[in-house]
C-alpha cells in the first residue's frame, strides 16, 4: 500500500495528493511546510525494506498517538469518549485500582 501509492486516493486529495512515497521520503520540494516529516521519521520507500516501512510508519503512529489529549474531569478520569460512556453505564472504573497503572492494564478496564 505505501509503495503502491500513487496520491490519487480520496484522503490524499485531502491533503494535497501527495502519496505516501513522496511524504516518507520527504524530499520533494511539493510537500508543504505543513505535510513536512522531522527527518528522524523519513523512509526511503524506494530502498527501504518491508519491515523498515512497517517501523517507519509504526513511529509516526506511535508520535501521533502519545501527543494525544483526551479530556478528564477533575478527578482525572477520562470522560466523553464512547469507551468511556461504556464504562460509566456499566458501573466500570475510570481509574487503575491499587497497584494498578494504565500501563499494565488491558484496554482501560482495571481489576
Amino acid at each position: 500500500m505505501i509503495r503502491d501509492d500513487d496520491g490519487t486516493g480520496a484522503l490524499a486529495q485531502d491533503f494535497g495528493g501527495l502519496s505516501y512515497r513522496t511524504v516518507l521520503t520527504g524530499t520533494s520540494p511539493h510537500i508543504p511546510k505543513d505535510f513536512k516529516l522531522p527527518g528522524r521519521f523519513h523512509v526511503d520507500v524506494a530502498r527501504a525494506s518491508d519491515q523498515q516501512i512497517v517501523q517507519g510508519v509504526a513511529a509516526l503512529i506511535s508520535a501521533y498517538v502519545e501527543q494525544l489529549l483526551f479530556s478528564q474531569d477533575k478527578k482525572g478520569n477520562f470522560n466523553l469518549s464512547p469507551f468511556d460512556v461504556f464504562l460509566s453505564v456499566n458501573g466500570l472504573p475510570g481509574q487503575p485500582a491499587g497497584n494498578k497503572t494504565r500501563s499494565n492494564t488491558v484496554g482501560g478496564c482495571f481489576d
